[in-house]
């Protein structure tokens, strides 16, 4: 199959990405193409490519060319992997970039400002996978090169070596309340090119699966260390509980809490964090669903007890199924930290799962007069896109 999606954004972001954060900010308008085709290759294996490039009105551009794959080795085991060579033309407008004067990338062989530099980067990620019904593991690699970048997609840090290995065993009790047990562990490490070790964490996961209203419990505990603007974060721990049910065809819900010490990495120090994130399923009539979402966030510096940060964000998306082919989708979102609106609606016409067309809108307001003042809001940011996916049998 192959799909080709060409966009015209009129407030392009564009996103620097450095070794531990990345730097997003307004480059104007844009035009963005994007080609992807993939081919299936004997039994339950496949191949694929991506080219895209945005080209920005005011010069530079980001390009990508991937290869990926995802190959059947056996019943229970296989490999996938992508290789992605990108290529950037910067924008010459240190005004744009202005707060990045001396920040370099590639071990200081160019300059993360915009000053008109031209540069290749590459990444790669494989994963050895195993999926049985009593034992699944997978074991991965991935590594992004110092002078990595794209401006289509997400990919916010660049210079990292990552190795990691998850697994998981499965118990199913023919009898009792509990339908599934899975007790899991995950453990993984980061370096950056140079060699110095950045990060290291391990996850405890026991998760649940029980015989009535499609109900499961999941309890994690994680523990890491971090090296972090200059600072060793040792002993960052944090307890997570995952909760929910389907109650029936019109209610379900989902509840997750969090608490444990993190890095406050604005202020560099180490938080006490809590989070908590409630979520509805709500069906009030067979084509219609609304899913309200409310996440809440706060954190104190673990030596002072200072507020680092408390507010939420409260999001709506309501969906319309018209029939078959035609589904409208409406996303509403408040952020309570940013004070900002996103309203996003999206029109889907679907032949089949490979043969799609979408048209859709984003439109960002925010509260730039009188923060106090919740009514004057202002249109920022606005993008329209659209997608034509074709399926093609020979």
């Amino acid at each position: 199959s192959i799909g080709f999606l060409s966009a015209r954004d009129e407030n392009t972001p564009y996103m620097i990405p450095l070794e531990e954060s990345s730097v997003l900010f307004n480059a104007g308008e844009s035009v963005t193409n994007v080609l992807r085709g993939t081919r299936s290759v004997g039994d339950n294996s496949q191949l694929g490519f991506i080219v895209s490039d945005r080209r920005f009105d005011g010069g530079g551009s980001g390009s990508i060319a991937a290869l990926d794959g995802d190959i059947s080795l056996s019943r229970t085991l296989s490999i996938d992997g992508q290789y992605i060579l990108t290529h950037t033309d910067e924008l010459e407008d240190a005004g744009l970039t202005a707060g990045l004067e001396g920040v370099t990338i590639d071990e200081g062989e160019k300059t993360a400002a915009f000053d008109g530099e031209s540069y290749w980067g590459t990444a790669f990620i494989t994963r050895l996978l195993r999926d049985g019904r009593g034992w699944d593991f997978n074991l991965g690699y991935n590594q992004v090169n110092p002078s990595y970048r794209t401006q289509v997609g997400y990919d916010p840090l660049m210079d990292y070596r990552d190795l990691s290995m998850w697994q998981r065993l499965s118990f199913y009790p023919e009898e009792g309340m509990l339908e599934r047990i899975e007790p899991q562990m995950y453990v993984s490490r980061r370096w950056a090119f140079d060699g110095t070790e950045r990060r290291s964490f391990l996850n405890l996961n026991l998760s649940t699966r029980w015989r009535f209203a499609q109900t499961y419990a999941n309890l994690n505990f994680n523990r890491e260390s971090e090296f972090y603007g200059g600072v060793d974060f040792e002993n960052l721990w944090g307890v997570v509980l995952n909760a929910g049910s389907r109650l029936n065809d019109q209610i379900g819900y989902d509840v997750h809490f969090e608490h444990g010490r993190g890095i406050a990495r604005r202020a560099l120090v180490k938080g006490k964090e809590t989070s908590v994130d409630l979520s509805l399923n709500l069906k009030p009539v067979d084509r219609i669903t609304i899913e309200p979402n409310l996440n809440y966030f706060r954190s104190t510096e673990v030596e002072t007890g200072a507020e680092l940060f408390d507010g939420y964000i409260l999001r709506t998306r309501l969906q319309y199924q018209a029939n078959r082919e035609l589904s409208l989708r409406m996303v509403v979102q408040y952020d309570d930290f940013y004070q900002r609106w996103d309203i996003d609606p999206l029109v889907t016409y679907r032949l089949n799962s490979f043969s799609v067309f979408y048209v859709g809108s984003t439109y960002d307001y925010s509260n730039l007069v009188d923060p106090a003042d919740r009514t004057r809001w202002s249109l920022t940011s606005r993008q329209f896109f659209m997608k034509l996916q074709y399926l093609f049998q020979t």
